[in-house]
This record gives structure tokens, sequence and C-alpha cells, in this order.
């Protein structure tokens, strides 16, 4: 068996967004592969025959992006090929069958989502640069967010929805200072809600809800920018709409959203689910995961949904009388799915594989794609050993341990504790690339949900105002049991280490305890001050998470910066950051370091440029080798000397 090495990811498949056809015939889905060469990926549309069970490459061009149905045997998508004008999108249309994809039209601005109203009319959002003349040199600042991780600089520019005639071009819906955040149109074709706020100084963080009846042209607003989080999906169904939404009231912007039916004449909103959990999208933690794809959707009068539970992603349901039930509970995570009539489609990560394509009929789950098999067959793979417990406030804790590879009862071998972001998100017991190295590598891997993460309900995930606290017990609690349960574990050789939220834990850990022999320290949060006035988010999280802010409680906000008690630490730590993580802006990871040599503890910060807050998801292939290349040689030259 060959092991998993930090550059093993350059021969993964990555499998998502599967889309069926309007007769159900086939489902077309993205595969999306690594290009070492072009420091990219590339990304192509697959087509799976429903009939046959065949599997085919549809486009050749390894630049796909978004694409629709146009019809039952046409797919009409997005590429970058030929000469292509900046601020431009070129659409092709590939058949079913096969041959050359032959370009259907150009749309003059950069289009991020397109649905089809009929042969000839889109309605589309695409970015708008407000910002003219275009400066060269210099960059403007002159509104809040100034820039969004992931996006780049986003200082007056905006998503508008528009609607686009193949022959007369683009009409605007919205104002040139309006931000979509998302839309849907109803199944007449007729109707489209979206999401957004417009803003011209600093934005409300809370978008509101709109109407646009397309045939005489009005526009209503349903509810207003500012008053509730839109988390979730919304759309259409009889006789009114469906919102995923919460007050934050109880824990702030993590809290569990509330599935509301709102009447279509009266706009009363009355609540049809309310069971304490994610609606339209899993959060389980994984590396090894590329791509999109739909997490909700109304068929009839049900709404399905992808959600976190414990430690896994399942897809429900909930009929509009408040109805739920289980629809795929299996352990490991539902990414995506779509639905033709009693067939289920979904992109899942399963045992220790990486995510393919399965389908659910009559309660069967049946794998249907298999692009990593054959590679799969020839890894070393740490399957991850579930362990529970109960800390001492009270809650179970879940997490997993992996063995090393090769590992021999009795002999001792280091161990790393890795610590997820979010911090509502959670560890399960999916393929997780980074940790598959380190097992590989020779380290027992540790990792849990501490209290904030995903999967269990309000109550868990409030650590509002208290981040350093109960978390951090229940993680040294957790390294504690997993030291009992594994005496192979050699407790003097344990390192720490994390993105994010990780990254801000790890900071608190080195700067609480001098326990742990290394620590590497991601894309972290060191002053909850700085953040909050740097980070794309900042200026809503900061006091989303910790009930105060700045202005009102600075002293509160540095009780909770690691940067406070990094004079205490004494463990040798790495320091990684991207130069363009706006998420976490590259002054956390600079402060840590500088803190750390200023106090004579061993540190070493890499920068990596042309990368961000996802680097180690999505960033350049060569960024992500050299991440790895560092990290691993970090821990092995204090956990291993």
């Amino acid at each position: 068996m060959n092991k998993i090495a930090v550059d093993t990811f350059l021969s993964y498949k990555f499998v998502s967004n599967p889309v069926v056809s309007p007769k159900g015939d086939y489902v077309a889905y993205f595969v999306k592969d690594t290009n070492i060469e072009k420091n990219n990926y590339n990304s192509n549309i697959w087509l799976y025959n429903v009939a046959t069970g065949e599997n085919k490459q549809l486009t050749v061009g390894n630049d796909a992006m978004n694409f629709i149905w146009k019809n039952c045997h046409t797919i009409l998508f997005a590429a970058k090929r030929g000469d292509m004008e900046k601020g431009k999108t070129k659409f092709f249309e590939i058949d079913v069958n096969g041959g050359e994809a032959a370009h259907a039209f150009t749309v003059d601005a950069p289009v991020q989502k397109l649905v089809k109203i009929d042969c000839e009319n889109y309605i589309l959002t695409a970015s708008f640069d407000n910002s003219v003349p275009h400066r060269a040199g210099y960059t403007v600042f002159d509104e809040s967010p100034f820039w969004m991780n992931n996006v780049g600089v986003t200082n007056k520019k905006r998503t508008r929805l528009y609607l686009y005639n193949v022959k007369t071009g683009l009409s605007a819906v919205t104002e040139e200072m309006f931000n979509v955040s998302g839309f849907v149109l109803c199944p007449g074709k007729t109707d489209v809600l979206f999401t957004g706020a417009e803003f011209k100084d600093v934005s409300t963080g809370k978008p509101g809800l709109y109407h646009y009846n397309i045939p005489n042209g009005t526009l209503e607003c349903i509810i207003p920018a500012g008053k509730l989080y839109m988390r979730g999906g919304f759309e259409f169904v009889k006789g009114g709409i469906i919102i995923t939404a919460h007050d934050g009231s109880k824990i702030g912007g993590n809290q569990s959203p509330v599935l509301y039916f709102m009447d279509w004449a009266t706009k009363e909103m009355k609540p049809i689910l309310d069971n304490d959990e994610g609606i339209g999208g899993e959060s389980v933690a994984c590396d090894a995961k590329l791509g999109g794809g739909t997490g909700f959707k109304v068929v009839g009068d049900k709404v399905y949904y992808v959600t976190t539970v414990a430690e896994h992603g399942h897809l429900k349901c909930v009929d509009l009388a408040g109805n739920a039930s289980d629809v795929i509970t299996t352990d490991g995570a539902v990414n995506s799915f779509d639905i033709f009539e009693d067939k289920i489609f979904f992109a899942g990560l399963r045992g220790n594989e990486i995510a393919e394509l399965y389908v659910l009929e009559n309660g069967v789950e049946k794998k249907i794609t298999h692009h990593n098999d054959e590679l799969w067959a020839t890894l070393s793979i740490s399957t991850p050993e579930f362990l529970k417990f109960t800390a001492t406030d009270g809650y179970e804790i879940h997490g997993y341990v992996m063995k090393p590879i090769g590992y021999e009862e009795g002999k001792k071998y280091p161990a790393i504790l890795h610590i997820h972001g979010g911090p509502k998100t959670a560890f399960g017991s999916v393929f997780h690339n980074e940790m598959q190295v380190w097992a590989n590598a020779g380290y027992f891997v540790l990792y849990c949900n501490p209290r904030g993460s995903d999967g269990r309900g309000n109550d868990f995930a409030d650590i509002f105002g208290k981040y350093g606290t109960v978390d951090y017990d229940n993680l040294m609690e957790f390294t504690d049991k997993c030291l009992e349960m594994y005496p192979d574990i050699d407790k003097e050789n344990v390192g720490v280490g994390g993105g994010s939220y990780g990254g801000f834990m790890t900071n608190w850990v080195i700067g609480h305890t001098n326990r742990f022999k290394a620590a590497v320290t991601q894309r972290c949060i060191s002053n909850w001050t700085t953040f909050e006035f740097t980070s794309d988010i900042g200026a809503h999280f900061t006091k989303d998470q910790h009930k105060t802010c700045t202005e009102e409680n600075a002293e509160a906000l540095w009780n909770m910066s690691p940067l406070k008690y990094l004079n205490n630490a004494k463990t040798p730590t790495l320091v990684i950051h991207s130069n363009e993580d706006y998420r976490c802006w590259l002054v956390e990871g600079i402060a840590t370091f500088q803190a750390l040599k200023l106090h004579g503890c061993e540190a070493k910060m890499v920068v990596f440029n042309g990368d961000n807050h996802e680097l180690s998801r999505s960033g350049q292939p060569r960024n992500r080798i050299k991440r790895m290349e560092e990290i691993l040689a970090w821990y092995d030259a204090h956990l291993k000397a």
C-alpha cells in the first residue's frame, strides 16, 4: 500500500453538484482535479445515464463553470475559452450525446448564477462595479466591508439581479448599490424571490427578502434588511413561500434557524419547523471537498434539506404541516443533492472515501460513480475510532482517534491534537486529507467537537461570550481522555494545531498551558479588536460572538484575545497565514508571531502569497503542498527529535 503524502491529493477526483435532467434520464455533475502545471484546478461536467448506469465525461476543456439543463438533452454552461474580454461571460451548450460544445451567447457581465425562463430569456446575478473610472496603481476604500475572502476587494462592487435576453442583452432589476445574495425563480417562471440589501457606506449584515414580478416589472420588499438572519434556503410553495431565518436572540448568528411558511396573500409568517438544527447545508469539516451544489429543495409540498446531526451530514424533509422525517441518515456526509420522482441523487462521503455520487431508491443507497476507487485501493488509510466521554461541565463530548499507519501495540508514538474551525462546524468520521498525512507519517491524530460545535443544538453550540472557557476545558479533557484510552501515545510528545477558530484556540492553548511540545496555528485570530476592524465579517461577527464590541467594552475583548496571554507561551509555534486572507487578516498572524518572538518563544512564520482563508481546502496546489511540508517538518522536528 502507498502512504498518503503531502502531494497525494494531486491524484484525487472531486465529485460535486448533481443536477437531474428535466425528464430524469441523466444526472450531470462536476468532476474537478488538480492541475499542478497551471497551479489550479480542472473542472469538467460528467454525465450519469440513469437507465444504463454509464458515466461519461461530457466536457474536456477543463474550464466548465456553473451549468444548467437548457432542455432534456442539452446542457448550458459557462467557460473561459477562446478570446474572452474581461468582465464578460461566455456560455456554451453541449448535447448529452457529446460532440463539440457550441457557443450559445455572451453576457456583458461576470455572471454568478443563471436560470432559464424560456428559450430566449434568463434571469441571472452578475457583478457590477460602481467604482468608475477604474483606478490603476492604487485602491480606494470608502465603505464597509471593503473586501471579502475568496473574492478580493469589493469596495463599491455589488451583485445585481438582471433579466437577460439573447437578442437584446441585459436589463437590471436591482439598483446599482443593491447587493443580491441569492435568488430563486418560481415554477411558473413569472416571479422571483431574492435576498439582499442596499448600502452606500456600511452593510447591515442581515439581508432582506424581496419579490419581483417579471411580466409587470413590479418590486416589493417582503422582509426588510436588518431584521432577520436569513441563514439557509427560501423557495416558492403552493400558496406562499418558505423562508429559513432566525432573529439571533438566543446565541447570536450561530443560532439554529427556523423554517417559516409565509402566506402569499397576508404575508403572515408561521413556523413549521423549529427543531434546533441547521437547514440547508452540512458543516462536517473536510479538506477533501471541492465544489458545491444544492442543499435545500422544495418538491411538491415537502422541503428537503441537508443538516448536521452530531458529527454527520444527513438529509431530512418536512411538509408544510410541519411533519418532519429522516431521509438519509448514513454516517458520513451528504454534501449536495437533487431529486426526481422517487430517486434522490447526492454527492456524499462514506467511510474512508472522498465524495462520489450516490442514489437513494426505495430506501436503498447505492454508489453510482467510482472516480477514486482505483486510487483508493492503493492507499494506506487510518480509520478514525470514535471516542466519547462526559466532560466536567456535564456535556458529552464526541471525538475521534486515528492510529498511525503501521501501528504496533506497545510502541510509543507522538500525537497531534487538531482543532476545527468555525466554531460552529463539526469533525466527523469522513476522510480528512491532512490528518491522513499525519497518520501516515507516524502520528496518532486526536480531534473532537467541543462546546460551540454544530450538530448538537443551540445549547451545545452556545459559547456566546465564552470563547476560551468551556471549549478550552473540553479540549484539554479530551486530550487527557485520549492519553488514558491510548497508552501508546507518547504523552511527552503531543502537538496542537488548527485553523481559523482552531487557530484562535491554538493561540489560546499555548498562552494557557505548556503541556504541548509543538504548535501550528493557521489563519488565526489573536486580537478581537484588530479582527473587528480588519476582517471582512469582523464588524458584525465580533459582537455577534462576544456580546460586545471594542467601542462598548474593549477590556472584555482584550481578556478574550489570545495576544494578551502569549507572554506566557513556551511552546515552539509555527504560524501559517495567507496574504489575501480577508477573513482573518494577515495582522492576526503577524501579531501572534511577533509576540512569541519578543517573549523568547521559538516561532516561525510562513506567509503564502496569492491565497486566502481557503488555502488548506482549495488553495493553489503548489502552496498546499508547501504548507503541508512546513507543518509536517515542524511537528517532526519537535515531536520526533
